[in-house]
């Protein structure tokens, strides 16, 4: 038996340093003696000093986001303003590559830019390049100068974000010589993979972090009731129809911000306007006619929308569903579900053809007539992700013996409702409660969804799916 006089002790060394100099001046300030139990862990997001943001605290930094750029003077009343960014030399248009919507510099470099001139022959557009100092933010000049597209002020929040954020992240990398990697907007979002290096699963959760931000800070909650008050006035708003009206109501909400419809409907729907649901609808490459339905009559993860896809996935898999539609009490008109009765269809004549549609007064009660869905997906936490680094064969076998248990759970469910999703998603649900990544309480919650959301009642049948 070793000596415990012989064991390591460990200790917390603390140092100061300027990143900006790479650490030339780097001294220690601080050591202390810790037990091992209260050694502090290594993680990704310490690794590499980027915020801890869980999602339950998303709002509130927004908020502070939205407070501290308020104190710099970049907003015109409710909205982000360009104009002033452009004022203040912190933006400008820039050749980038299509799939780069957005980037921020946060060291200073030589950038080429595009502006337009007046000439003899008229408007005409120049490169220029310039030295751009910290803070810079360069646009697409394709996409927001000559297409014109809305999410310009998404694009500016989300370089904000890691402007504020993730300066000190992107100076680690370029210590570990890391010289060519860059903070920008993406057209298409990156996902967390297990095959990803550090470096670049700390890139991803960077993207992420300024994504969830970015909507905060381009429609800040503390200003939406207000613009909201100032429209519900508005007489351009007012139709005859609510799920009409509704949606002007939206488009005007998103003219207000500067941002597309879908964005502005994004953001009422985080900030549970679930009445939103029914507006700026777009299923399978087509507009459908907006709805209205009660307040509240949604939860966070609900919809009444469902695509085409979905619902023949539906179909396939779930018995309840499909003898339900097979009643022929139910149909469904390429976006929602809706009871097949005078009072809520009509027939709509087309240059193809006939079909059918939501009624003028289903399209003011969608709540009395349409099937609602629930949206399900789990995000895992960056801890859960850790773990499973550091522990792959423990996690292979606690997972295991999750699966079973939420076999044998399942199987006390009714034949029409056991599925593989629903063993998953339990087992998931007690992964995560054993290692204590939420409580009891939710764990119960998760298996209660899975029981209830999976039964028919009444107008409203909760499927779980994964959407």
């Amino acid at each position: 038996m070793i000596p415990e006089r012989w064991l390591p002790v460990p200790f917390i060394v603390t140092l100061k340093g300027n990143i900006g100099q790479r650490f030339r001046d780097i001294k220690v300030i601080g050591v202390r003696s810790v037990n091992n139990a209260s050694f502090p862990e290594d993680n990704i997001l310490n690794q590499f000093i980027l915020p801890d943001i869980p999602s339950e605290e998303v709002e509130r930094i927004g908020r502070d986001l939205y407070k501290f750029y308020s104190k710099h003077d970049i907003f015109k009343e409710s909205s982000l303003s360009i104009e002033k960014l452009v004022n203040k030399g912190m933006l400008y248009f820039s050749p980038l590559p299509d799939s780069c919507m957005g980037r921020i510099i946060l060291s200073e470099t030589d950038v080429e830019i595009i502006h337009n001139v007046e000439t003899e022959k008229g408007i005409e557009s120049q490169k220029e390049t310039i030295h751009a100092s910290f803070g810079t933010i360069l646009l697409n000049y394709n996409k927001y100068a000559v297409e014109l597209d809305g999410s310009l002020c998404v694009t500016v929040a989300h370089e904000l974000v890691h402007l504020q954020f993730h300066s000190r992240f992107l100076k680690i990398l370029q210590l570990l010589g890391e010289k060519d990697i860059e903070l920008n907007s993406a057209t298409e979002p990156v996902a967390l993979d297990e095959n990803m290096t550090d470096i670049q699963k700390a890139l991803c959760i960077a993207e992420w972090q300024a994504n969830v931000l970015a909507t905060r800070l381009a429609i800040p909650k503390c200003t939406v009731l207000t613009v909201i008050n100032d429209i519900a006035n508005d007489p351009s708003c007012r139709y005859a129809n609510d799920g009409d009206r509704m949606q002007a109501c939206v488009n005007a909400f998103a003219k207000r911000y500067n941002v597309p419809s879908y964005v502005a409907k994004e953001r009422l729907r985080q900030l549970e306007y679930d009445f939103v649901d029914g507006t700026c609808i777009e299923v399978d490459g087509d507009n459908k006619k907006p709805f209205y339905f009660a307040p509240h009559t949604l939860n966070e993860n609900e919809t009444f929308v469902i695509d085409r896809a979905h619902y023949e996935r539906l179909l396939q898999e779930n018995k309840d569903f499909a003898n339900l539609i097979n009643s022929g009490k139910y149909v469904y008109i390429g976006y929602v579900i809706c009871l097949l009765d005078a009072q809520y269809i009509d027939a709509e004549f087309t240059e193809n053809g006939v079909k059918l549609a939501l009624s003028d007064y289903a399209r003011n009660h969608a709540n009395e007539c349409c099937l609602k869905f629930f949206i399900h997906s789990i995000a895992l936490n960056f801890c859960v992700i850790k773990y499973a680094e550091q522990n792959p064969d423990a996690i292979k076998s606690e997972l295991q013996r999750a699966i079973k248990n939420a076999e044998k759970l399942v199987s006390q469910l009714p034949y029409s409702v056991q599925s593989s999703s629903a063993i998953m998603f339990i087992a998931t649900a007690i992964f995560l409660y054993h290692k204590k990544y939420f409580p009891r309480k939710t764990y119960r919650n998760c298996y209660f969804c899975c029981v209830m959301k999976l039964l028919t009642e009444q107008h409203s049948l909760m499927q779980l799916a994964k959407f």
